[in-house]
């Protein structure tokens, strides 16, 4: 096979010591050689980027290309460093340059590309668009003669996937070329080959080839109390960790996967609590460039025994030889698995092994029957969204900077061959155009639109369509960056309150315009949470039975005592306390859409809020006056969900969160604007009937609900196909209503956590401020013996944390506003606090979050020792740390 290609690219392949192609590139070759688009979907490890690049490299040595011939496009940064190490050993002996250009790359970087283009041009979608805009960049691109898309499943079912469609469409008008898609595994290829090529033909290569693969399913079978004591959590939590560690031990390489970074952070710190410098970090999309890097080469090179992940690592990213992989819980989809197990076992003639640990009914049913489907060779589809009106206006707005002026029909018939477009009309086309001019992205005269300067300002600060979130740098004392925060979890902190980053504990030492700036603390504290975690589990997993064959014995043992009795043909609806539990397995948005139109109804109809929450196996409704009698009535009923959809959607909590970021993207709002000073609701208002309301109405439809499989549900319920039982709730009910979710088991207040906790209470720095000399100082807990100054003698003393010290200029003060009155109160009422309790108050104040009131709550009741009072502290700790989010979104 080889022998097809240019002697001098078989010479290099021969010094790499690969003698004979793999199945993948058998096949993929000829067809490329002969100028065919093609979609190869092919195991991870089979060599799908060489049998993408090796006949290109053929067809760049052996022919006369202008320069850029190639663009390679892959959906991370992280993979095109990788890739260009890959391809790079290659360009150098073929005498072909191969660069790479994202957002890391260097403003003098940028121009030395922009003035000699390389032959194989690396990149992301985003900067994919950057190069229509430049003038000599732009002049490169008529050269393009290949496009090769990698892990085209990651882009093609949302907003970046259609931006690449259109941006792909457009380089057609300039040039004509080979576009070759790359995906591990895709349910539906004749979709995605539509997508990569709408209007020509393309050959779709599905290598049969099936990767050996060896998971199982295990719940803990040892109880491991003791560390369960030095990780503060539940038992079951502890245990399963404590096995993780054992499989890790056995393992050179494992990659530990996780479904939430939040998790990544727990599972982290848990292990750094009961093992000194355990061999292992986390990594995470959150976590810095460097950290990550850093974290990838010690893992490499074998300083790591494993890396605690989420799908950071689930693509190609180059972390060296992985032998086994451990998901953490469910993993929700049978690609998420398929992907994540890969990883072990890299080359396509090694067997992946791993493991799917859980230790709760619901991850168990769940792992079971996704691993049930991926054995029968059942991979979710990928869905691509629609005429997407946010992308439109970005690409159209990308047109006009980059012509000046351009012909309307001439736009739209450029926008319709892409494929998510394909339906879109004139009329729809000339009302965005329309919306467009009247914010002032363009000018439109009813035959051409153009460039104004506010729409230029909008493309480059919409370049990218992933969601804006304003996002916060995790700085250091030592100027060392960790991560970032969301806006939404830092609002809710404060100074000397701690989290959890990249595995380990931080306090906050000061949070300025853009940074939060801390320090290490050697404690337990919460993972930060992130917005946008949550996987979703598809109508295909949640509906399947599940195959007992893969589970341990003491996994079976559990589901032995809890199965759903509901299924496909049998809804439950049970009455509670105040609840009306609906056991449906419509998967997570089928049940989420259900529950909305539900809970609408059911409002209006009682005149109060019926609040839900829902599972891909539950929808649960709180309310005393809902029954289920009626719930049953109102599912047989059920018609026009669609409309219904687009009716109750306002009345969600995620509506008015994705308003904002359409309304970014759109350009009603501009990036960076203070969403605490803007009254959304007033904004909702009064763009009703617009393209940008049926926008927000379009993408939660599409990101969050299924109407499709509800429509399917309602109608088995019609013909009879499904029957719904009324009875009490029960006690399988109860456990998935308090158990399903990725779960992170709460602190738990046992010794060795209340002791580290104590620990830290008396090494707390505190001021002690005179109210009678107005003088101050420096104190540690630990050092505080009586409420006395050390100037003046007096016992009108008080505390405050370091962060408040600019309050001491009240006590120099003879004249008080109210505010400062109201201060120079509570100060007073600490120092009352002090001379009752002495030390214990000062430990009690020493706490994260407790002020004056929780802090006398906690010496109200006697108490023995300062133990006993760090365990009270802990409480109120804990407490706070779990409210104040819904407090902030309150």
């Amino acid at each position: 096979m080889f022998e097809t290609l240019h002697p001098s690219i078989q010479k290099v392949l021969e010094e790499k010591g690969i003698f004979e192609p793999t199945e993948p590139q058998r096949e993929v070759i000829p067809y490329i050689l002969e100028g065919k688009n093609v979609l190869l979907v092919s195991p991870t490890g089979s060599g799908k980027t060489e049998a993408a690049m090796l006949p290109i490299f053929h067809k760049l040595v052996d022919g006369n290309y202008g320069k850029i011939a190639c663009i390679y496009i892959t959906p991370l940064r992280a993979l095109n460093r990788d890739l260009l190490k890959r391809l790079e050993d290659f360009g150098k002996k073929l005498g072909l340059r191969i660069a790479v250009r994202h957002g890391d790359t260097t403003a003098y970087e940028r121009r030395q590309l922009s003035l000699h283009p390389p032959d194989v041009l690396i990149t992301t979608p985003e900067t994919f668009q950057i190069m229509f805009l430049g003038k000599r960049l732009k002049e490169s691109l008529k050269s393009v003669k290949f496009v090769v898309i990698d892990e085209i499943h990651e882009l093609a079912s949302d907003e970046r996937g259609a931006q690449l469609a259109v941006g792909l469409e457009r380089l057609r008008k300039m040039t004509r070329f080979q576009v070759i898609g790359l995906s591990a595994s895709v349910g539906n290829p004749e979709e995605i080959a539509k997508f990569l090529s709408p209007n020509e033909s393309i050959e779709i290569v599905k290598v049969k080839l099936r990767k050996r693969i060896d998971v199982n399913i295990r719940a803990p079978q040892k109880k491991y109390e003791k560390e369960a004591q030095i990780m503060g959590s539940d038992v079951d939590y502890a245990s399963t960790l404590m096995e993780m560690w054992e499989e890790i031990n056995k393992a050179r390489a494992t990659l530990v996967f996780t479904n939430t970074r939040c998790t990544a952070e727990d599972i982290g710190m848990r292990y750094r609590l009961l093992f000194a410098n355990p061999p292992i970090e986390v990594h995470h999309g959150s976590l810095s460039r460097k950290v990550r890097i850093e974290a990838e080469d010690k893992f490499k090179r074998g300083e790591l025994k494993a890396l605690i992940c989420t799908s950071s690592l689930e693509l190609g990213i180059d972390v060296g030889i992985v032998d086994f992989v451990i998901q953490f819980n469910s993993p929700r989809q049978v690609t998420k698995l398929l992907q994540r197990i890969g990883r072990a076992g890299h080359r396509i003639d090694e067997v992946s092994r791993g493991t799917i640990f859980a230790h709760t009914p619901v991850e168990l049913w769940e792992s079971a029957s996704i691993l049930s489907l991926l054995h029968e060779g059942r991979i979710e589809s990928v869905k691509i969204r629609e005429k997407p009106l946010m992308v439109l206006i970005n690409q159209l707005v990308a047109m006009a900077n980059s012509e000046g002026k351009m012909n309307a029909r001439e736009a739209y018939e450029i926008i319709k061959n892409a494929y998510p477009f394909r339906n879109l009309s004139f009329e729809e086309f000339e009302d965005i155009l329309n919306f467009m001019k009247d914010i002032g992205k363009v000018w439109y005269d009813g035959i051409a639109f153009g460039k104004t300067r506010g729409g230029r300002e909008y493309f480059y600060q919409n370049i990218s369509m992933i969601p804006d979130e304003k996002l916060y740098k995790v700085i250091t004392l030592h100027g060392d960056f960790i991560g970032t925060l969301d806006e939404s979890f830092v609002s809710t902190l404060n100074y000397g309150e701690s989290f959890v980053m990249n595995g380990m504990a931080w306090r906050i030492v000061d949070i300025r315009e853009d940074k939060v700036l801390v320090e290490y603390l050697r404690d337990i504290a919460m993972p930060p949470s992130w917005v946008g975690e949550e996987i979703p589990v598809p109508y295909q997993v949640a509906s399947h039975e599940p195959d007992m064959k893969y589970l341990n014995s003491a996994a079976k043992k559990i589901l032995e005592n809890w199965k759903m009795d509901w299924n496909e043909g049998r809804i439950v609806i049970e009455n509670g306390n105040g609840i009306v539990f609906i056991g449906v397995r419509g998967g997570s948005k089928a049940n989420y859409t259900l529950a909305l139109i539900l809970s609408s109804i059911l409002s209006q109809k009682i005149g109060e809020s019926v609040e839900f929450s829902v599972s891909p196996y539950h929808i649960a409704l709180f309310n005393p006056h809902v029954n289920a009698p009626y719930i049953k009535e109102l599912l047989e009923k059920l018609r026009n969900v669609e409309g219904l959809v687009r009716l109750v959607a306002k009345n969600s909590r995620l509506f008015n969160y994705i308003f904002m970021h359409v309304a970014k993207k759109m350009g009603v709002i501009k990036k960076g604007a203070d969403m605490k000073k803007v009254r959304i609701e007033k904004i909702v208002d009064a763009y009703k009937g617009t393209p940008l309301y049926k926008e927000v109405l379009n993408k939660m439809s599409f990101d969050y609900m299924d109407v499709e499989v509800v429509n399917l549900i309602l109608e088995k319920i019609r013909e009879g196909k499904t029957e719904i039982i009324v009875r009490e709730m029960s006690d399988k009910s109860k456990i998935l209503l308090e158990e399903h979710g990725d779960l992170v088991s709460p602190i738990i207040a046992t010794r060795p956590i209340i002791e580290a906790v104590q620990k830290r209470l008396l090494e707390e720095d505190m001021i002690l401020a005179c109210l009678s000399c107005g003088k101050s100082i420096h104190i540690k807990v630990k050092d505080f013996k009586k409420p006395i100054c050390p100037f003046c003698g007096s016992v009108r003393v008080t505390l405050l944390k370091p962060y408040e010290e600019d309050k001491l200029k009240i006590l120099k003060k003879k004249k008080f506003t109210r505010e400062e009155k109201k201060e120079l109160d509570r100060m007073m009422a600490i120092s009352h606090l002090l001379r009752v309790h002495k030390k214990a108050a000062a430990l009690a104040l020493a706490g994260r979050g407790i002020g004056l009131t929780t802090a006398a709550r906690i010496l109200q009741v006697p108490y023995e020792n300062e133990f006993e009072i760090a365990k009270r502290v802990l409480k109120e700790e804990l407490k706070y740390a779990q409210n104040k989010q819904f407090w902030d979104l309150r």
